[in-house]
C-alpha cells in the first residue's frame, strides 16, 4: 500500500535537504511518520520555498514532491497524485487553503474517495469564537500604519483565519473521511458534515518526549513552562494576569515561554510598526513589574523543548482554545504536572485533579490557584504528573497509533 501525505510545512527531517529551517511544529505529523514508513510506502507533498511549480526528490528512501505556494495548486497537485499513483491521500489538517486544493485535486483525478482528512485546528470554528481570547477591545481594535500598510492588525489576522475556515468548510462538505481524536472535533466535524465517516485515533508525538521523565528534585523550582505565545488564542496574556497572584505567595516564581522577547516602541518608527498583541504583552510585563520574572527562550528544537519541558515546575496551557493540545500531550508524557485551560478537546484528556488541573480559561485567579497548588504540593503534583504519564503512555503509543491507521487506510482502500 502507498500513502501520499499533503503536509502544511518541511518535516524536519528533509528541511536540511532543501535548506530550509527545521520549523518545529508538526510533531504529531513526525511522530507518525516513523512510525508507519516502517509498514508502508509513504510520499510526502510539501511546500518549499526554493520550488518553481513542483519538483519530486528521493530523500532518505522517502520521495518528497515540494511545491511552491500560489493562489491555486490545483494543478500541481493533479500532476503530484498521478506521478505518485497513491492508494491513500492523507491531508494533515485543514488550516491551509492547499487542503481544498488537494481536495479538488483528487475529485477531479477520481481519488476523492481515498481521501482522508486528519483534523489538527480548525479555522471555522476558531476564528469565530476564540481568536480574541479576551482581550481588551482597545487591543483588538488597534492598528498602527504598519498594520494597516501590511494588513497584519489582530483584525486582519482574524479575517484570515475565517477565509482560512471556508476553504475548509467546502473541503470537509465533499470528503468522504475524517480522522479526530476528541469529542470537540468529532462534534464540529459533523455539524460541517454529517455524512462523514468519522475514525478516531490519537497522535504519535516526538521522541524525545518518551525517552525522558520529569523529576521533582531536578526541576527548577517555582518555573513555569508555556510553550508558545504567539497568537491570541494561545492566551499568554492570561497567564501573565495570572503572575501577580503566583508572585504574592512565591515571589521567586518565573515564567518561561517560547519566542522572541517583545518590547514597547521607543521610536517613532517603531511606533508606526507595532504589533498590537506583542506590545501588548509588554505592556502587561512592564504593567505587572514582571521583568524578573518572564524569560522568552526563542524558538526550540526538539531537544532543547524537551529540556524546557523538564526544567520546569508546572506545564501551562492558557489557550482559548484546543482541539487535543501537542503541548500537554509531551508534557503528559514527561510526567509533569499540569494545569490547563478547560477547552476544546482538552478534557479528553486531563482529569481534573487526577491527572492535571483544569480551569475556566476567563480565569486566571484559578490558573494563579492551581499552580500555587503545584508549587505548595511537590508529592501530590508528582503522582499527577505519573498518573498523567501512565494515561499519555497509553494514548500516545505509536505502534498502537499506527496499526489503527493502518486499519483505517485498510478500510478506506477497500471502499
Amino acid at each position: 500500500m502507498k500513502a501520499l501525505w499533503l503536509c502544511p510545512i518541511m518535516l524536519p527531517e528533509f528541511a536540511d535537504y532543501f535548506h530550509e529551517k527545521k520549523n518545529p511544529k508538526g510533531g504529531w505529523i513526525t511522530g507518525l511518520f516513523s512510525g508507519l514508513k516502517k509498514h508502508i510506502h509513504i510520499d510526502i507533498c510539501c511546500p518549499a520555498k526554493e520550488c518553481s511549480t513542483w519538483r519530486k526528490d528521493t530523500v532518505n528512501g522517502t520521495e518528497v514532491y515540494t511545491l511552491k505556494r500560489t493562489d491555486d495548486l490545483t494543478d500541481a497537485l493533479k500532476e503530484i497524485i498521478l506521478s505518485s499513483n497513491p492508494d491513500i491521500i492523507h491531508i494533515w489538517g485543514t488550516e491551509k487553503k492547499m487542503s481544498l486544493d488537494m481536495v479538488n485535486a483528487a475529485e477531479q483525478t477520481g481519488m476523492l474517495e481515498r481521501v482522508i482528512i486528519n483534523i489538527q485546528g480548525l479555522s471555522s470554528i476558531c476564528s469565530k469564537f476564540h481568536f480574541f481570547c479576551y482581550l481588551p477591545v482597545d487591543v483588538i481594535q488597534s492598528e498602527s500604519p504598519g498594520e494597516y500598510k501590511y494588513k497584519v492588525s489582530l483584525q486582519n489576522q482574524r479575517d484570515d483565519m475565517a477565509l482560512q475556515g471556508t476553504y475548509e468548510i467546502e473541503a470537509l462538505q465533499k470528503v468522504k473521511h475524517v480522522a479526530g481524536r476528541t469529542d470537540w472535533d468529532y462534534a464540529c466535524v459533523t455539524q460541517i458534515n454529517p455524512s462523514v465517516n468519522y475514525y478516531k485515533c490519537s497522535e504519535s508525538l516526538r521522541s524525545a518526549f518518551y525517552e525522558r521523565q520529569w523529576e521533582y528534585r531536578q526541576c527548577e523550582k517555582y518555573s513555569i513552562f508555556v510553550s508558545q505565545s504567539h497568537a491570541p488564542f494561545k492566551g499568554f496574556h492570561m497567564m501573565l494576569e495570572a503572575m501577580p497572584l503566583i508572585l504574592r505567595k512565591f515571589p521567586e516564581a518565573k515564567l518561561y515561554t517560547t519566542g522572541k522577547k517583545p518590547a514597547l516602541p521607543a521610536t517613532l518608527k517603531e511606533k508606526c510598526m507595532e504589533m498590537a498583541y506583542p506590545s501588548y504583552i509588554a505592556r502587561l510585563i512592564k504593567e505587572y513589574n514582571l521583568e524578573e520574572h518572564v524569560e522568552f527562550t526563542g524558538f526550540l528544537g526538539e531537544e532543547k523543548m524537551c529540556g524546557q519541558y523538564l526544567r520546569a515546575n508546572v506545564a501551562v496551557s492558557s489557550s482559548s482554545i484546543e482541539n487535543s493540545s501537542n503541548s500537554i500531550g509531551e508534557a503528559m508524557l514527561l510526567g509533569m504536572p499540569i494545569v490547563a485551560s478547560d477547552v476544546g478537546g482538552t478534557n479528553c484528556f486531563i482529569e481534573h485533579k487526577k491527572n492535571g488541573f483544569l480551569y475556566p480559561a476567563d480565569a486566571p485567579y484559578l490558573l494563579a490557584h492551581y499552580i500555587c497548588d503545584i508549587f505548595d504540593h511537590p508529592e501530590k503534583a508528582t503522582f499527577m504528573g505519573k498518573s498523567a504519564r501512565a494515561f499519555a503512555l497509553l494514548s500516545f503509543d505509536r505502534d498502537t497509533n499506527s496499526k489503527r491507521y493502518m486499519e483505517i487506510y485498510n478500510i478506506i482502500s477497500k471502499q
